[in-house]
């Protein structure tokens, strides 16, 4: 999660970072922005250091490594830190910074800026005052004017740096706050922007979906890409940048009291209908049960609320794990491009409905045990695709595994291999260019231990890295494979070194650690979260 750069020249990054600019600045070393493309550097294996070799390193030189820190990817000066203990920035200064930043040339500067900033979870309906939503409204003022390039080079702009201790957590709220601003978008936007343009993590709760609902018409006002409301309404407000935002009573009210609602014509703009809704009204006659079985992946207006504001967590490039919710929500699967569905255990019921099935073609193939269903999706009318677009979805195929529970009881090692393979093959057929959603019932279990076995085959690396390297990109909530799933894993990867000692006549340590060991760890790593 170390930084990588989103709208203009405002970073997002972790402490490392922001300890490595002030390394840099001490030294008066000189920073060359990264002309690297680092868009969903976090999910690429190579950037982990779960991946790298270290079993051959000696003591010393593996410390000096792990303490080394990198280089700062851009030449950052005013820098944000969003942390538990902080507050919003003080008004007065916010004031001074734009009335700075307005009259000057925006050439570089030597002057350092630190400023702080509430984490996400912290901010209630409570703290919705005018002051407040003031200081939200100036600090994006100020990280916009500050990061706009206007000079010839723009290499020469000023950067900023958002951070906090592990790049994506508690700084979330001020960067989705930031993009709403910025770009005048609304928070399902700025949620799939922050994805799939920047390809950054991030971390939000379910409490912060409400609050970033209730800030967005404000922010989204005094954007700098609002429209003017008087005739002309090709150009942009305009703005007084030397001056602070001033928010009136009635535009308090409006955001306490309002329930403002996103049109559906925005909706159909954003893909965020339902794959069930009817295009006709012939169609609401339809069977009942029918119907229902259509409508349980969301309603015309949907939003990531539904979802407690979540997306899949991308843990490769080509993999997604998720939870049942993910894998019903058509609307999200299509923008994030999931072409591919393993189902561990549980069903899809948009695959039965009525409506879907009258816009697409299905055919099942069924392993000889039952236990293995693969479901192949052909959309029947190949023209107007955009009039019937809610029932056109970006699945192709969905892998079903049957008869599995998450009751400590049911085997997953028997179905494994079959799975491993048809991620495997269709990873070879697109030569890597392939999403994959793996899903559960939450994803933290049962699909959490396909996608751990994945990164063991894919990786080859060992089950206590593979856990781990799954369970830092699984956000927003902490995956807990039961004990038995654990168990087979740690079985298997015996077998495979066992055939693989046999095969090259070698004699090698089956286990790496042991089983109540790993056990241990594991319990520690998750008693602060009890």
């Amino acid at each position: 999660s170390s930084a990588t750069k989103i709208y203009q020249n405002v970073w997002i990054g972790n402490f490392w970072d922001y300890q490595s600019m002030l390394n840099y600045l001490s030294e008066n070393k000189p920073v060359e922005t990264s002309k690297e493309n680092l868009k969903d550097y976090y999910c690429q294996p190579s950037n982990s250091i779960t991946t790298s070799n270290t079993t051959t390193t000696t003591t010393t030189t593996t410390t000096n490594s792990q303490l080394s820190l990198p280089q700062p990817k851009a030449n950052w000066k005013l820098f944000i830190r969003c942390h538990s203990e902080a507050s919003f920035p003080d008004l007065q200064d916010l004031n001074q910074l734009l009335f700075k930043y307005t009259i000057s040339s925006h050439e570089q500067s030597d002057e350092i800026h630190h400023l702080e900033f509430p984490p996400l979870g912290s901010i209630g309906i409570g703290d919705c005052k005018k002051e407040n939503l003031q200081l939200i409204i100036n600090t994006c003022k100020l990280i916009y004017l500050y990061s706009s390039t206007t000079t010839k080079n723009p290499s020469s702009g000023l950067n900023s740096l958002i951070y906090c201790t592990d790049g994506y957590t508690e700084l979330s709220l001020l960067v989705f706050c930031y993009l709403m601003y910025s770009l005048n978008i609304s928070l399902d936007e700025a949620i799939l922007e922050l994805h799939l343009t920047y390809g950054r993590p991030f971390y939000i709760f379910p409490s912060d979906v409400i609050i970033l609902k209730k800030l967005q018409p404000l922010l989204r006002k005094f954007s700098p890409t609002t429209k003017s409301s008087n005739n002309n309404n090709s150009m942009n407000r305009q703005i007084d940048w030397a001056n602070l935002e001033i928010l009136s009573s009635q535009e308090i009210n409006e955001l306490l009291l309002g329930s403002p609602k996103e049109s559906s014509q925005q909706n159909t703009r954003l893909g965020f209908i339902s794959p069930n809704e009817d295009e006709d009204e012939d169609d609401e006659d339809e069977d009942e049960q029918d119907i229902d079985n259509d409508s349980s992946s969301g309603s015309s207006d949907y939003s990531f609320n539904e979802i407690e504001g979540s997306i899949p967590s991308k843990i490769l490039p080509h993999i997604y794990l998720g939870s049942l919710k993910h894998a019903l929500c058509l609307s999200i699967l299509n923008k994030l491009g999931i072409q591919k569905i393993i189902s561990v255990g549980e069903s899809l019921p948009w695959l039965n409905g009525y409506i879907f099935q009258r816009h697409n073609d299905i055919t099942i193939n069924q392993s000889t045990d039952g236990n293995i269903e693969t479901y192949t999706i052909t959309p029947k009318k190949k023209t107007n695709l955009v009039a019937h677009s809610h029932h056109i979805t970006s699945v192709d195929t969905v892998l079903k595994v049957n008869n599995l529970e998450d009751d400590g009881i049911d085997e997953l090692s028997q179905r494994l291999p079959q799975i491993l393979k048809f991620i495997n093959d269709q990873y070879e057929i697109n030569q890597g260019q392939v999403k994959i959603l793996i899903h559960c019932r939450v994803g933290v279990s049962r699909s959490a231990t396909v996608v751990i076995a994945e990164i063991m085959n894919r990786l080859k690396i060992n089950l206590p890295m593979a856990y781990l390297y799954v369970r830092v990109r699984r956000l927003n909530i902490i995956i807990q494979p039961n004990l038995r799933f654990m168990y087979e894993l740690f079985k298997w990867e015996e077998q495979k070194k066992l055939a693989n000692n046999e095969r090259d006549k070698e004699v090698g340590y089956l286990r790496e650690i042991d089983w109540f060991i790993m056990c241990r760890e594991i319990t520690k790593l998750n008693t602060p979260y009890l």
